[in-house]
């Protein structure tokens, strides 16, 4: 510890993305003190939500979500992630709302445009999809879990070469 600084073990625990548990617990001990901002709330709940998501207890990280867009309503990452959580759980037309709100809020966010495009995907609006999909590869061209979105619309879509070529792409 340079200078004698300590850390705050429930922060380091929040912070985690290791172990997922401790993540939880963490944010949890740290969301039961008092007097915190609502933005540093709004932080908390959306760190706790993405230790719920990547535990795969989607019920619990969208609650998670929408009590950090309660705390800040304009923060465009709990919207984009909010959206995808939508997306997993098969809740399109959700999926879209948030990812519209991201997108409004800032619009070169990428997860808000791939998180539109797969909403518009499981829609069967496929040239849209594609549109949004294209968007967010354009801002970060670089992601290659973009081109695997925007396979998958390809093959529903039955368009099995472009599908093919994002894939060798991605």
């Amino acid at each position: 510890m340079a200078n004698g600084a300590t850390t705050d073990p429930d922060i380091a625990a929040c912070d985690s993305v290791k172990d997922l548990d401790a993540r939880i617990a963490g944010c949890t001990r740290l969301l039961a003190r008092k007097n915190l901002p609502a933005k540093s709330q709004a932080i908390l709940y959306l760190q706790r939500a993405q230790g719920y998501v990547r535990l795969r207890q989607f019920d619990r990280a969208l609650q998670d979500y929408d009590a950090s867009l309660k705390r800040n309503p304009n923060f465009a990452i709990a919207h984009a992630e909010r959206a995808v959580v939508y997306n997993q759980i098969g809740d399109p037309d959700h999926a879209l709302q948030s990812a519209d709100k991201a997108i409004r809020l800032d619009p070169n966010y990428v997860l808000g445009h791939a998180a539109r495009g797969n909403a518009l995907g499981q829609k069967g609006q496929f040239d849209q999809a594609i549109a949004a999909l294209n968007k967010s590869i354009g801002l970060d061209p670089k992601q290659q879990w973009l081109y695997i979105s925007r396979s998958t619309v390809w093959n529903a879509n039955g368009e099995t070469d472009r599908a093919i070529t994002d894939l060798d792409t991605g």
